[in-house]
């Protein structure tokens, strides 16, 4: 599922997803931030730079990025969310990332279906 993300998204992303886990779900954590991740070049040409405790950029030099997110990594944002939500830590800083997260479409393995037999007898009522 694409996903259309600012430089402001991809820092942020950082602190949403969860920072432990078993190794399956870390695996997917890391694959996202390695995804996302903003490149020297991203840097050079958007003129980051740090200020105190905040990083700076040109945002007339940054544009915003469309990433390819698997089911999985899509189901773990949206986890993360979930459990953001839950813990009542959704902020005025990350509403907009977390609005965009919800509404990505994710294929959550189904629930199976009960089978049922159909026999001749059945069919023919």
């Amino acid at each position: 599922m694409k996903l259309v993300l600012s430089v402001k998204d991809r820092l942020m992303l950082q602190g949403v997803l969860p920072q432990s886990g078993d190794l399956i779900s870390q695996t997917i954590v890391k694959d996202i931030q390695d995804k996302i991740r903003i490149t020297q070049q991203e840097m050079t040409e958007g003129e980051f730079h740090a200020e105190k405790e905040s990083i700076i950029w040109n945002p007339l030099k940054v544009k915003e990025v469309e990433f390819d997110f698997t089911n999985a990594e899509v189901n773990t944002l949206k986890d993360a969310v979930k459990k953001l939500d839950e813990e009542k830590k959704i902020t005025m800083e990350n509403i907009e990332l977390c609005l965009k997260i919800n509404q990505l479409n994710s294929t959550k393995p189904a629930k199976p279906k009960q089978e049922v037999e159909c026999t001749e007898e059945h069919s023919q009522q």
